[in-house]
């Protein structure tokens, strides 16, 4: 099998890469509406020649999957393959009481990632909702966190305070210093929140072990990780790379 279409499809963007018998192509992506259709779908994807296999990642409504399945079967004939976490498998264990629960994006990051190192590792997602896992050198996922992205707090300020006005859109200001205006304060506080929760965790783990690399990647990983003092690779396309891991064990 020489042409793999491997696709992530989030919370608010789809991302979309071909692996070929060489290499993974360079990843694309595109924002979706809420109410995307089939059309919307086949615009992206209509100058891709028609792969072996399509593997998705979908953690959006239902409503966004079947347009996206309707999609593929309109363009190519082919019913994608949507991957779902396990208990174990490509080298992890995963550390939930029920394995299906862990979203499969979360999955797919954490393949990427150990991959990608040898020791024990945190992975910290930063997109709609900022999630940080950790997994030991042997695979074993022990568990992580979830709290709301960047944007996602400043829109929760926003709804639930009657004075404060707050721009929806991504945090415009990088810094965590104290501010002089209201949006700049929201976003210095957004930002803070964020980077000392991450801070609190990797000294957490640290006490636990001398050997630990961090990984983080999501939309506003750049932003987070200027603020950390703790060095950590940066990977924007690890769901891809997961996806990737899954593609190429699943064929072997």
């Amino acid at each position: 099998m020489d042409n793999i279409l491997l696709v992530d499809i989030g919370n608010t963007s789809v991302k979309w890469a071909l692996k070929n018998s060489d290499n993974l192509l360079e990843m694309l992506q595109q924002q979706y509406p809420h109410n995307a259709s089939k059309v919307f779908f086949i615009d992206c994807l209509a100058n891709i020649d028609k792969p072996d296999k399509v593997i998705v990642t979908c953690v959006a409504s239902t409503g966004i999957w079947t347009a996206f399945e309707a999609s593929i079967l309109a363009l190519w004939g082919i019913k994608p393959e949507r991957v779902v976490a396990k208990a174990k498998g490509y080298g992890l264990i995963n550390g939930y009481v029920k394995p299906a629960e862990l979203g499969s994006d979360r999955w797919c990051v954490l393949i990427g990632a150990y991959h990608a190192s040898d020791s024990n590792i945190i992975v910290i997602d930063c997109g709609s909702a900022i999630t940080i896992d950790i997994v030991n050198r042997t695979g074993k996922h022990l568990g992580g966190y979830i709290v709301p992205g960047l944007r996602m707090m400043k829109q929760s300020l926003g709804l639930h305070t009657a004075q404060i006005e707050v721009n929806n859109q991504a945090v415009a200001e990088h810094s965590v210093a104290p501010a002089r205006t209201t949006s700049g304060c929201v976003d210095a506080g957004v930002n803070l929140a964020a980077v000392s929760m991450i801070e609190a965790i990797i000294t957490q783990q640290s006490a636990l072990s001398s050997d630990l690399k961090c990984f983080i990647t999501g939309g506003d990983a750049g932003l987070v990780a200027e603020h950390l003092t703790t060095e950590c690779v940066n990977i924007k396309n690890l769901v891809i790379r997961g996806l990737a891991f899954i593609a190429e064990s699943d064929q072997a």
